[in-house]
């Protein structure tokens, strides 16, 4: 069916965040094994006290991400019913619903896929100071990014930042600071991002939340708003991944109209999503903005957990980003074969039950060519000297004497690829005068009645 991946995806997704690597336990003793590996700065830190305080903000958002599984067990019936469906398709759904009663928070969820490995899908939503390069840009109504940049690097996998929107009117300009903090649960191929605004008011000090006010600037001609959530993302494939975001939102507004829920839920998250899926394109391909940051210790700990396994090599990914996609085809399964000639895919599959003659004469002449090249290799399994793959590496003169101690073989190699290029022309040429000799139908032209001038 249609959705049938994505509700596979989901229910994988469900079944971890419910696992016993997610337990309060489990994410206590993890936590604090992420928080070593990093250096605080300054003596005053207290080091347990913040892993208790990160490991009770981890379990809050774990919690809210059950709070939208499909198992029964790890959401109620009445937390579900809450949530409205504002869009579903085979790539994103979006959901929405009222905070708790008594407070003006408001609860967005959105998940999908991303086509790409979880490495540069977290780089592209992590990095602050590059997403004015893909976020959605409206003039009607108007929606901008007018700034985003980063206050402080906490430490590795934390991070402080200032966003500042335009939103539609009537309202006024906000921002926020969000501090961000990454958590790996590599057991579950998992990764989480927790976002939390830090209200103007609140006095952060190094020995309370790790992290101090230095470099955050006063409110001045903008409101903050308020915002709990954060996102995780976990591999499907090499080159496929599985998201899941949720934030509770304050946007300081006394009544909430639904218009601009509904803008936010399906033209904003709708269009984000393809923009961010483009953003992520150019990344796999090599986009050179985000080169250097691919380069730090955090996506390169994540390619090495993640992707080593897969014959791929994180060391080198951040150097030529451009080689990830290259490596990822070869080592995918379920590519898609080339399209076939004279016809759609669907055109072929309602055809795969007759073959013609011709190729059934071109797959036998391919047979005898594969035939050929296994002739090259020796005995134990390695190339031949005669074979290509040792041939490119060395020099023309060497190659030709080589050549020379296999005639026989290079002469029926000339012979079968002749026989090859022959049949593959006859072949197009049936094609197309086939093609060519189906009846056309013949457009009607529409009268236009003396009414449709007007």
């Amino acid at each position: 069916m249609k959705n049938q991946r994505m509700r596979e995806s989901r229910d994988r997704f469900d079944r971890s965040l419910s696992s016993n690597n997610c337990s309060k336990e489990a994410i206590e003793a993890l936590v604090e094994n992420q928080l070593q590996r990093s250096a605080f700065s300054g003596s005053q830190v207290n080091l347990q006290t913040i892993v208790q305080k990160r490991a009770q903000e981890v379990s809050i958002f774990l919690d809210m991400l059950r709070s939208a599984s499909s198992n029964p067990n790890e959401s109620s019936s009445s937390s579900q019913n809450d949530w409205k469906l504002k869009q579903e398709s085979d790539q994103l759904r979006v959901m929405y619903r009222e905070g708790p009663p008594g407070t003006p928070f408001h609860t967005l969820l959105a998940e999908g896929f991303i086509d790409g490995p979880v490495d540069i899908g977290l780089c592209v939503s992590w990095e602050a100071t590059l997403y004015k390069n893909w976020w959605p840009q409206y003039n009607v109504p108007t929606f901008k990014i007018i700034s985003s940049s980063s206050l402080q690097k906490v430490r590795i996998g934390e991070e402080i930042s200032l966003i500042r929107v335009k939103p539609p009117w009537p309202v006024t300009e906000r921002e926020a600071i969000l501090h961000s903090f990454e958590v790996e649960f590599f057991q579950e191929q998992l990764i989480l991002v927790l976002l939390k605004t830090i209200p103007s008011t609140e006095k952060c000090d190094l020995s309370t939340h790790g992290f101090s006010n230095a470099g955050v600037p006063d409110a001045k001609d903008a409101v903050r708003i308020d915002i709990v959530g954060g996102f995780a993302i976990q591999k499907m494939t090499t080159d496929r991944s599985y998201f899941r975001v949720i934030a509770n939102m304050d946007i300081k507004l006394d009544f909430m109209p639904p218009s601009l829920i509904n803008f936010i839920s399906r033209q904003l998250i709708g269009n984000g999503h393809k923009l961010y899926q483009k953003a992520v394109a150019s990344v796999v391909r090599g986009d050179e903005k985000y080169v250097e940051a691919l380069k730090e210790t955090m996506y390169i700990r994540i390619r090495e957990y993640l992707y080593s396994s897969n014959h791929l090599k994180p060391r080198d990914l951040p150097q030529k980003i451009s080689e990830i996609e290259e490596e990822q085809h070869s080592a995918a399964p379920h590519s898609n074969p080339p399209p076939t000639l004279g016809g759609s895919a669907g055109d072929s599959r309602k055809n795969e039950e007759y073959i013609s003659p011709e190729v059934v004469q071109a797959l036998g002449i391919l047979d005898e060519a594969i035939t050929v090249f296994r002739h090259l290799r020796s005995p134990n399994g390695e190339p031949s000297p005669a074979s290509p793959a040792i041939r490119h590496s060395r020099s023309e003169s060497a190659s030709e004497s080589e050549a020379q101690e296999h005639p026989s073989v290079l002469e029926r190699m000339s012979k079968v690829f002749d026989e090859v290029s022959a049949d593959a022309d006859a072949t197009r040429q049936a094609t197309y005068y086939a093609h060519r000799s189906k009846p056309r139908k013949k457009k009607l032209k529409k009268k236009k009645c003396f009414v449709c001038f007007f």
